[in-house]
């Protein structure tokens, strides 16, 4: 990825990482999507049960998604999970690194075309919309739906705003990563299946004002699986906890009981 965040992640954010050494209790990797962070993955993350050697699931050089268990800035140390990742995590994350490299490349034209290079066209234009957007990917989402305004609205010129707008909705379909959580609901009234409905139906009625659109699905009591599409992974999760919190509020109102499992 040409762009490399100089931040630090945050803590239960999950990243794309390559791993760069291999000890006999740890593997150290290197944060693909931040500048010059590492962190460390101790041998109890790498796998649940017994492990006889960190080999037979990690090789030197292999990109591997992990979760950020725990941050130390001041000395500048990150503790990561692999086996805390589920498959849906791991999906959603790599789709999300291909929708940014697109995004990336469709920059690279603007950049062709103004005769200018790929370094500059960041700076002038894919600076602004990360710290505005999140990601390149979300940001495009946004002109794609609403036009050369979200750009220029950002300090953009609008020279080169228009240029890309014309590029992202001709060239760009809005693609999305899914996200998903798992929610315990309860309810000991003798009408508690009702309940349990009416708090979804609300939670939904919500979301909806918010232009989310969250699915629901039963597995089992008192588990259901709740999932919705965002431009980025890090943007679903945090529209995910929005939804999940208004929802455990209502069913609690109602004397029910709600819970988010982690993820």
């Amino acid at each position: 990825m040409f762009h490399k965040k100089e931040t630090f992640p945050e803590e239960g954010e999950v990243v794309l990482c390559t791993v760069k050494k291999i000890l006999p209790n740890s593997v150290f990797v290197t944060l693909d999507e931040y500048k010059d962070r590492e962190g460390i993955i101790h041998i109890s993350e790498i796998a649940p049960g017994r492990i006889r050697t960190i080999r037979d699931f990690v090789t030197e050089g292999k990109k591997i998604v992990c979760k950020i268990l725990r941050l130390n800035k001041e000395r500048n140390q990150l503790d990561l999970s692999l086996r805390r990742v589920t498959v849906s995590m791991q999906i959603a994350k790599r789709t999300e690194i291909k929708l940014e490299q697109k995004a990336e490349k469709l920059l690279g034209f603007v950049a062709q075309q103004n005769k200018i290079t790929g370094e500059e066209v960041y700076k002038q234009v894919g600076e602004k919309l990360v710290k505005a957007f999140g990601s390149l990917n979300a940001a495009f989402n946004e002109v794609f739906q609403h036009g050369e305004k979200v750009l220029t609205n950002v300090g953009i010129d609008s020279s080169l705003a228009k240029k890309l707008t014309e590029l992202i909705q001709t060239r760009m379909k809005p693609a999305e990563v899914e996200v998903t959580t798992i929610i315990n609901l309860k309810s000991r009234a003798s009408n508690g299946i009702e309940v349990i409905k009416q708090a979804i139906k609300k939670t939904k009625e919500y979301a909806k004002t918010k232009k989310y659109y969250p699915v629901f699905k039963y597995l089992g009591a008192p588990r259901y699986r709740m999932s919705l599409k965002a431009a980025d992974y890090k943007g679903g999760d945090a529209v995910l906890r929005e939804v999940g919190e208004f929802l455990m509020k209502t069913i609690e109102k109602e004397g029910g009981e709600g819970s988010m499992e982690k993820q």
